[in-house]
């Protein structure tokens, strides 16, 4: 918890409220996203928590260690269900997904990644059960699983997001010992947070020109895709169709700048 905290506020958007399970019985509306962590448990299943969140919409980034309660979890659909389980831990280390595209991760971060220690979870067998984004899969020993550490819900009006496993504080001291600093373990966190907190609804696509031109002006357009973290990314193709007297079609495909893309049609 001091690791989430301490990485979450070395941004200045974010402020961070510690709150005991037994003992918050506020209003959820407060916040941008709650964090619970090793909840539900057997001895704290929050279920009138888990039903006003979901009333009310709260985002919701779960942390399932080896306390949660595997018949409760289950019970929330947030996306991943834990089968066969044991009353006993077992230990993984995460494997990017290099097919994630809900958000851009930089170089440091992917490599620093597969370095970090393992997790420790709930012993069981853990699948997707929705459409869900992963970003980190289970990879025990040497054996790369198709089971989700990490993944963000897609198919819930709820933005629910799932570590399957605690220690991440591991990962922070890891990351100093590596590069003597937190930016790896910062920019994970921080964009988890910032992919499950974001209340506005943008568009993913702009496009910025002019509503006419004179005869001898040139007609430029210009152009920005955002990916699901409302970040600036110019890996897709732009094209641009430009239907003309007689219904004659001009096709135009946009130049990439540096994180955007320009046309002079």
């Amino acid at each position: 918890i001091a690791a989430l905290k301490s990485s979450i506020e070395s941004s200045e958007n974010y402020q961070v409220d510690i709150q005991f399970a037994d003992r918050f019985s506020g209003s959820t509306r407060e916040y941008n996203l709650v964090i619970l962590h090793n909840l539900p448990s057997a001895d704290h299943p929050v279920t009138d928590l888990l039903a006003r969140m979901k009333t009310e919409q709260t985002s919701l980034l779960l942390i399932a260690g080896t306390k949660v309660n595997a018949v409760s979890f289950n019970k929330i659909g947030a996306g991943v269900e834990i089968g066969q389980s044991l009353d006993k831990s077992n230990i993984v280390s995460a494997k990017l997904n290099p097919d994630f595209s809900l958000f851009t991760l930089s170089d440091e971060l992917k490599k620093s990644m597969p370095s970090f220690p393992p997790l420790q979870l709930l012993y069981g067998k853990y699948r997707s059960v929705t459409s869900n984004a992963v970003l980190l899969s289970q990879q025990i020993g040497n054996v790369s699983t198709d089971q989700p550490l990490q993944v963000f819900n897609q198919s819930s009006d709820q933005r629910i997001g799932i570590i399957c496993g605690e220690g991440i504080w591991r990962w922070r001291l890891t990351d100093f010992q590596q590069n003597e600093n937190f930016n790896a373990f910062n920019e994970w966190i921080q964009k988890t947070v910032q992919n499950l907190s974001v209340k506005e609804e943008k568009t993913h696509f702009r496009l910025v020109t002019k509503n006419s031109f004179a005869e001898n002006e040139q007609v430029t357009f210009e152009a920005e895709v955002y990916n699901d973290n409302y970040e600036l990314v110019n890996t897709p193709d732009v094209n641009l169709m430009i239907t003309g007297a007689g219904n004659k079609n001009y096709p135009f495909s946009f130049s990439k700048t540096d994180k955007a893309y320009v046309l002079n049609a």
